[in-house]
């Protein structure tokens, strides 16, 4: 069945979308892994979903992906067990070791951290600002 071109237009509508607010200068790595993350889960792309997924494959590395694990306001939300697996154990592992448990720490949500990092509306700020206390709470001290 041949699809018209306003049912494709709309189809894709959350790809245009995702596109036009990737551009702006304040989109991180983190943001555009989250983007994409909703990009495989959109009703709207179901039957592209195969594309989509494959386009996700090829795109996201294993920088967006921890960027994505350590952006205050995602967390790694909806990351499966293996690219967790992926971004703990082999990237940052083989990368700087002494920052595996700082990683483990703030996935856990550990005393090292202040509670009021986690609060709902401290995880809303940009993870550039967010990070910039934890050398002065003396986070990295701990490891």
């Amino acid at each position: 069945m041949l699809l018209s071109r306003n049912d494709l237009i709309t189809q894709l509508q959350p790809i245009i979308i995702t596109l036009d607010q990737c551009r702006g200068d304040s989109y991180l790595l983190g943001d555009a892994c989250y983007k994409w993350i909703q990009l495989q889960c959109e009703t709207l792309l179901n039957s592209h979903y195969s594309t989509v997924n494959k386009r996700f494959m090829k795109t996201i590395t294993i920088e967006h992906l921890v960027a994505y694990e350590l952006h205050p306001k995602y967390q790694g939300s909806n990351l499966d067990p293996e690219q967790m697996e992926d971004i703990n154990r082999h990237h940052l592992f083989s990368q700087n070791q002494e920052f595996v448990p700082l990683v483990i720490a703030h996935q856990a949500k550990s005393s090292l951290f202040p509670a009021s990092f986690f609060l709902d509306n401290t995880t809303q700020m940009n993870p550039i600002i967010w990070w910039k206390p934890v050398e002065k709470c003396h986070v990295l001290e701990s490891f």
